[in-house]
């Protein structure tokens, strides 16, 4: 469970159950405690969690693309060795 992409998912899916159960409890149970300003508070932390759940998700996309264009290099790399090698041996 130490694995990065991992964590971030986690991370992001915890933003997201929060926010969900926050969104299900302000439209259910707490619909008539809410007014004023913790009506306001209440939902700017939930809109913040939601935000929060997007940006994991972000940055999730951008360390995936940073991941995936490294492994294309090296196997672009590994593959032109390859064919220097497979060069060499023929001229030998």
């Amino acid at each position: 469970m130490s694995n990065p992409r991992t964590i971030r998912r986690l991370i992001g899916g915890a933003f997201l159950a929060v926010s969900l159960l926050m969104l299900i409890l302000g439209q259910t149970v707490l619909d008539s405690r809410l007014d004023g300003t913790l009506f306001i508070r209440y939902w700017l932390i939930c809109f913040s969690l939601t935000g929060a759940a997007a940006l994991v998700a972000l940055m999730d996309i951008l360390m995936i693309k940073r991941e995936t264009k490294a492994e294309q290099e090296d196997l672009l790399n590994q593959t032109l060795h390859e064919i220097e090698d497979a060069d060499d041996d023929e001229k030998d």
